[in-house]
């Protein structure tokens, strides 16, 4: 059994995905004998005066921008506007995350100069858009170095690396076991980067069964009016609210609207904690979503869904979808102006393979580092 330190982001009130994909990774760990905790990192102990000479430095002389371009300047404007609401919506309608967080993982707290005196075998970087930045945080910087490394599908999203970033990064890379990433563009990156043998794997979230996740959801009534599962994110879609309700009252369905990460309309909302999201989904008539990991569980839960393609600034984080589309041949769920097409059959054998051949594929990369 292998001590294993991962690191991912954990701190989401309301980011469904954030916190199963590291359940998933944590799950999987657990299935081949480990013991994994989730690193919450409090950053670098610096001195305050090393403080002081690292920002000054980084406003004289920046050796890497803030952002590249004006689009990258508004999304972190967007971003800032989705975690205030987001805190908002907390305050009113709590999800309790935290509770979910403390009560389910291994959660360690800390400097990165302190992982050290735990006795870590192994660190590795977890998913979602860890690689989405050049903070080296997410490249294992600052591991100890008798650990194993590696990387289980961080990705990297719509994030243009410039060559000062990738000469930055090369170093820590090279001391990875191995890598995986979780999109096309991922393994572009591992290239530019000269990191060989890098393989793209699909989300960690498929590592698991959905009856490993059902261990995960209490229980709730089950004598409910069929539904369609609307689960939306702030960024914005070429379609409104209220012509997605229209259309599931035109089939005899109601809705049940979960929203998230900067998504206010007037229609009326579930504030559901982690569990009571799974529930949703796993019984729904149909699932519509503009998430990544709303498509992801309507794939492992066999729920027949369509996906949203965001539009306006992140428009280029459609790139998620549309690879994951690609990796299961379910082009045609992504949707292109007809609602109805969520009605259409899914030949679920067909995924059922390919997830296996996923996990076969990591299998083999951790017994090759004895893990």
């Amino acid at each position: 059994m292998a001590k294993i330190c991962v690191i991912t982001f954990a701190k989401t009130t309301d980011n469904y995905g954030q916190v199963l994909q590291y359940l998933a990774t944590q799950e999987y760990l657990k299935s081949r004998g480990h013991d994994p905790y989730l690193l919450r990192s409090k950053g670098h102990r610096l001195s305050l005066l090393s403080r002081i000479i690292r920002r000054l430095k980084r406003y004289v002389s920046p050796s890497i921008p803030l952002f590249h371009t004006e689009i990258e300047k508004k999304q972190l404007e967007e971003f800032g506007k989705w975690w205030r609401i987001a805190a908002e919506m907390e305050e009113k309608h709590p999800r309790h995350f935290e509770d979910f967080r403390k009560q389910k993982f291994k959660l360690l707290d800390c400097y990165l100069e302190d992982v050290k005196e735990y006795g870590f075998d192994a660190v590795a970087v977890g998913s979602d858009q860890t690689w989405g930045s050049s903070d080296d945080t997410y490249y294992l910087a600052w591991a100890p170095k008798e650990c194993i490394r590696f990387a289980i599908a961080p990705s990297v999203a719509h994030y243009q690396f410039s060559e000062t970033e990738i000469n930055t990064l090369r170093p820590f890379l090279q001391l990875f076991s191995f890598v995986t990433v979780r999109e096309r563009n991922g393994l572009m990156f591992c290239n530019r980067i000269g990191y060989k043998g890098a393989k793209q794997i699909l989300d960690p979230t498929f590592l698991i069964p959905a009856r490993n996740y059902d261990q995960f959801i209490p229980t709730y009534e089950q004598n409910l009016k069929p539904y369609l599962f609307l689960y939306l994110l702030g960024n914005e879609i070429g379609i409104g609210v209220k012509e997605i309700f229209e259309y599931a009252k035109s089939i005899g369905l109601e809705v049940k609207y979960v929203a998230s990460q900067g998504r206010q309309d007037d229609f009326p909302k579930i504030y559901a904690e982690v569990g009571e999201w799974l529930w949703l989904l796993k019984n729904a008539t149909y699932v519509i979503t503009n998430s990544f990991h709303g498509m992801a569980f309507s794939i492992i839960y066999r729920k027949k869904f369509l996906t949203i393609p965001v539009i306006g600034v992140f428009e280029k984080m459609n790139i998620r979808i549309e690879n994951i589309a690609e990796q299961f041949n379910l082009e045609d769920r992504i949707y292109t102006g007809e609602l109805s097409y969520v009605e259409n059959e899914i030949d679920w054998n067909k995924a059922d393979k390919i997830i296996e051949r996923n996990k076969i594929l990591l299998d083999s990369l951790m017994a090759k580092v004895n893990l």
